[in-house]
């Protein structure tokens, strides 16, 4: 688990980081990697999902880039899923999070 995490982390920015393309890496059947995360109490689809918001936050406070290119950057295909998911997480859009922290 703990390497498939790191692969995540190293690929996170990449929009084609998929259960799929994660089994390749390791040479192990999807159906694997859904059942290690189980495990764990995660989705794997979740855990991603997780990693990249937690890495934009850092973009959001230090970067002068638009919210949708460190969506793009972050592995997001667009600005809208990107800031519906965010607020899910965290509970206030990506634009009021740089506002408060920018202060």
């Amino acid at each position: 688990i703990d390497e498939i995490k790191d692969y995540i982390d190293c690929y996170i920015s990449d929009d084609t980081l998929s259960p799929s393309t994660i089994a390749a890496a390791f040479q192990i059947s999807t159906r694997y990697v859904h059942k290690i995360f189980e495990e764990e109490d995660y989705k794997i689809g979740a855990w991603i999902m997780r990693r990249r918001l937690e890495r934009s936050c850092n973009d959001l406070v230090s970067a002068k880039s638009s919210i949708t290119s460190i969506a793009f950057r972050w592995g997001f295909k667009d600005h809208a899923h990107y800031s519906r998911a965010f607020k899910r997480r965290f509970g206030i859009t990506p634009s009021k999070y740089r506002d408060s922290n920018h202060r």
